[in-house]
């Protein structure tokens, strides 16, 4: 089998599940990852044959993504702001808007003259602690999550791409009497604020695949995870500080109430570049 009757075959396996121009780029990420090869090199062998065993691994991940699981888990890994992350299903597969959290705070904060302890709340695959830690030089980052799992990944991640973070668990939900060592000049969090009745919007692979306990945040409840996120920025963040969340678009009038409740000025509700109301940037009184 050439290339050719190989990305004719694939696109015509999953067009059910995924658009074709889906379909062609989940082609060539696993192309990519299976054959050890660029694109480009891909196309310049389009229609040479296929080593057999190669052929093989490449079918036994097609396999797996017509079970709707995610391209990122079969093949393991995912790229964030340059960077390369292993991810599995103890963890989010990092996204655009993630991205764009990652540079507001990076464009705010590139030429600070100071010495930057940072916080990452709820880190998952660590994207955005060791993202921050590359590309702010001043920064020394500290990141945590409730899931031990999660924390095997992300130091892994840490160890990948040659990055210092120091990393500790902490269930956010009941941190009340938990004592952190430090105070923080930033704090940032992506923190579940998926709500159920949201899910018949959702795609398939991520209810089937992705980790319930990072996305959901309690019907009754949607802010529940920024409140509580707030609560211990007041011990932890310093005066003058800046937090950072990512945010459900459906509720940013809400969290700019929530957080105008706390001790906060140049509270700031950003758009991503879709135009949503993604982000959440605020400064700490004092």
């Amino acid at each position: 089998m050439t290339f050719k009757n190989l990305k004719n075959n694939f696109i015509k396996t999953l067009k059910h599940l995924y658009a074709e121009h889906e379909c062609e780029s989940i082609f060539y990420i696993l192309a990519e990852h299976v054959f050890k090869s660029t694109k480009s090199e891909i196309h310049l062998n389009f229609n040479n044959n296929i080593p057999i065993e190669k052929l093989l691994d490449f079918n036994n991940c097609l396999s797996e993504l017509k079970q709707s699981k995610p391209i990122q888990y079969v093949i393991g890994e995912s790229s964030f702001f340059d960077l390369n992350f292993i991810v599995n299903e103890n963890v989010l597969i990092p996204r655009q808007e993630t991205e764009e959290l990652v540079n507001l705070i990076i464009n705010d904060k590139l030429n600070s003259k100071s010495r930057l302890k940072i916080l990452d709340i709820g880190t998952g695959s660590g994207c955005i602690a060791i993202s921050l830690s590359t590309n702010i030089s001043k920064a020394e980052v500290f990141a945590c999550d409730i899931s031990e799992k999660a924390l095997e990944v992300a130091k892994n991640n840490a160890v990948r791409n040659n990055c210092n973070v120091s990393f500790f668990k902490l269930d956010i939900a009941n941190c009340e009497n938990y004592k952190v060592n430090e105070k923080f000049d930033i704090i940032v969090s992506n923190p579940p604020y998926v709500i159920k009745y949201q899910t018949s919007a959702m795609q398939k692979n991520v209810l089937d695949y992705e980790p319930h306990i990072a996305l959901f945040a309690p019907d009754d409840s949607p802010l529940f995870f920024y409140d509580k996120i707030l609560q211990f920025a007041e011990k932890y963040l310093v005066s003058g500080g800046w937090i950072y969340f990512e945010i459900n678009e459906i509720y940013h009038s809400q969290i700019e109430e929530l957080i105008s409740k706390f001790n906060y000025k140049n509270i700031e509700i950003v758009k991503d570049i879709n135009d949503k109301f993604r982000m959440a940037k605020a400064q700490k009184n004092g």
